[in-house]
């Protein structure tokens, strides 16, 4: 159990078990853990990776490559180290996988609707990201966010998107 102070009162936390990451609060009941389970497994990523297109370095989804693939999936799978992302919104939903390690020179800018982040097994994301709109992030088992100087913005409350962590978060700032 954590107890959490606020200005008023004081609420008792009971955190729920793994896999459990989504809560809500209610300042009768306190915060709330719901079971949530993967969104997707390893067999719907490896099914969307194989009909993806892979993003390129200093792209824009939405200008580069018009307004979304056929598949509305994207990837970086290639060393992505100088990764400029930018994406501008769809009508459509759209999903990118990431499954290299992505530390771009650049923060990654969602500032349009419909795009699912998903930081799958073996991906890794260090450097600055601004979600805002209906747009989310998934960090599935496996993945992981990370770095002393990483930061992670979300706005908007994802707009009723779940923001999902299967995976790990080491952040130090």
């Amino acid at each position: 159990m954590v107890v959490v102070k606020d200005r008023n009162s004081i609420s008792n936390v009971v955190f729920g078990t793994a896999p459990s990451r989504a809560y809500s609060y209610n300042m009768g009941t306190g915060v709330v853990i719901t079971s949530r389970s993967e969104p997707y497994n390893e067999a719907q990523i490896s099914s969307m990776l194989s009909t993806a297109l892979e993003v390129e370095s200093w792209k824009v989804i939405g200008v580069d490559y018009g307004i979304i693939s056929k598949t509305g999936v994207y990837k970086l799978t290639k060393d992505g180290a100088s990764y400029k992302f930018s994406f501008n919104g769809s009508d459509r939903k759209c999903v990118l996988i990431v499954t290299t390690n992505w530390t771009p020179s650049e923060p990654v800018n969602v500032g349009g609707n419909n795009l699912t982040i998903v930081v799958a097994n073996g991906g890794s994301f260090s450097g600055t990201m601004n979600i805002s709109n209906s747009s989310n992030l998934i960090v599935l088992k496996g993945g992981r966010i990370e770095g002393a100087n990483t930061k992670i913005y979300i706005s908007n409350a994802s707009n009723g998107m779940i923001n999902y962590n299967g995976g790990d978060i080491d952040i130090t700032q």
